[in-house]
């Protein structure tokens, strides 16, 4: 997956971050799109040490952006 670019939702737990591990472990840039700031710089940090590819992100901000509804 060198050269694609992944957003993963609800990248910092459960199935989101396993999911974004494993794109991660195939070599692809994964995005996480996580509410809680906290959380996904944790979970990218994480990601980044197991499958030594230094490409997740967390972009800054996102969580900031409020609910669809407001």
């Amino acid at each position: 997956m060198n050269g694609k670019v992944c957003v993963v939702t609800g990248g910092n737990t459960r199935i989101g971050k396993e999911t974004a591990r494993g794109l991660a472990q195939r070599g692809a840039t994964v995005v996480l799109a996580c509410r809680d700031t906290g959380k996904d710089e944790a979970a990218r940090v994480d990601i980044a040490r197991t499958t030594g590819n230094k490409e997740p992100r967390a972009p800054v901000g996102f969580a900031e952006q409020g609910s669809p509804d407001s």
